[in-house]
């Protein structure tokens, strides 16, 4: 997926056959970290040697000997350097998914099963909160978010940790790299 972790890219299907795996559907988050730990694991072989994966095997939850995970899938946009953004000029999709050259204009989004609540500027100045339910409503055009539901409160919680980890991740960076943003 190179630098772009937007739904788009990370939201696809996975297939796995494997000697033993009885052909079913799993329907909970995966993440691609998870793959390297699951092959692994389906295959029989210790994964990471001195540093395990930071992933999570789903092998026996595949076989069935185990209860699906319960995990949280982030994404992101990212941000495009003053040099590089004159070369996007005209290309309103590009410009829509990179937030320009400020880390403080990317969304973030995390997905909970069918539950996908964002962190978004909703107008322009102001940033907010957004909630909507994939199974039912996959165009995402129902907001269901609730500042009083524990869950929506939780999730929008970790979604302003992740922004910040990713906001000072990106000015240590920049500033280690001698790069002006």
């Amino acid at each position: 997926h190179g630098l772009e972790l937007t739904p788009e890219v990370l939201d696809i299907a996975l297939m796995i056959r494997a000697p033993g795996l009885a052909p079913r559907d799993y329907t909970a988050t995966t993440r691609s970290i998870d793959v390297y730990p699951t092959l692994a694991g389906l295959s029989g072989v210790p994964a990471g040697g001195e540093r395990p994966p930071d992933g999570v095997d789903l092998s026996r939850a595949l076989r069935g000997d185990a209860s699906e995970p319960e995990l949280l899938a982030f994404s992101h946009s990212t941000t495009v350097s003053a040099e590089h953004l004159a070369s996007f000029v005209g290309f309103d999709l590009v410009l829509k998914y990179f937030p320009r050259t400020d880390p403080e204009l990317c969304w973030v989004r995390v997905r909970k099963q069918d539950l996908v609540a964002k962190l978004v500027n909703l107008d322009g100045e102001h940033f907010g909160f957004q909630v909507f339910d994939l199974a039912r409503d996959p165009e995402e055009r129902t907001d269901l978010y609730d500042p009083s539901s524990a869950e929506h409160q939780d999730l929008a919680r970790r979604l302003v940790e992740y922004k910040r980890t990713l906001v000072e991740g990106f000015a240590a960076h920049v500033q280690g790299a001698g790069i002006s943003s």
